[in-house]
């Protein structure tokens, strides 16, 4: 994992020599609840920016995919809203525990949406962003929680 990382990192490092405030592509690394973090790719497909997340661990993958909607504000700034999936999926024999009991179900799925701001450097090819909003799972249970983020991206023209 550590090797795609640093391959992912030094490649976007090498194809592009400028930077901007807009970019199109940014990639880096983005943690917090749904998935708990991992690789992340936010790219511009004409107006609407896809937003994925790839991670896991020892005994679990995670995989987040959203759509979102990105207005700029001012002097770098940008607020975003959206929407999207999640999966996430572990080895049998671990279980997690929500609301006083242990699920061993091997995968949850549902749909999370954001709200967010991020901040891109005009100095440095780097994108920084917050975002948050409400969780809904549909497996293994049916419930509403919260979820955030931040991101930290090396821009991409």
């Amino acid at each position: 994992m550590k090797r795609i990382l640093m391959i992912l990192v030094f490649a976007a490092i090498a194809a592009t020599p400028t930077f901007a405030q807009s970019y199109s592509t940014g990639i880096g690394l983005k943690g917090g609840y749904p998935g708990y973090g991992g690789i992340n790719l936010k790219h511009d497909f004409g107006g609407v920016f896809g937003d994925f997340t790839l991670g896991g661990g020892q005994y679990n993958l995670s995989f987040t995919a959203l759509l979102e909607k990105q207005q700029s504000l001012k002097d770098g700034f940008d607020w975003y809203y959206g929407g999207g999936l999640y999966v996430y999926s572990w080895r049998n024999g671990h279980s997690y525990y929500y609301k006083e009991k242990y699920y061993n179900d091997r995968a949850s799925f549902g749909a999370v949406f954001v709200l967010g701001l991020e901040y891109t450097f005009n100095e440095i090819p780097i994108n920084i962003g917050i975002d948050a909003g409400p969780v809904v799972t549909f497996v293994p249970y049916t419930g509403v929680g919260f979820g955030s983020n931040i991101a930290v991206r090396y821009v991409l023209k």
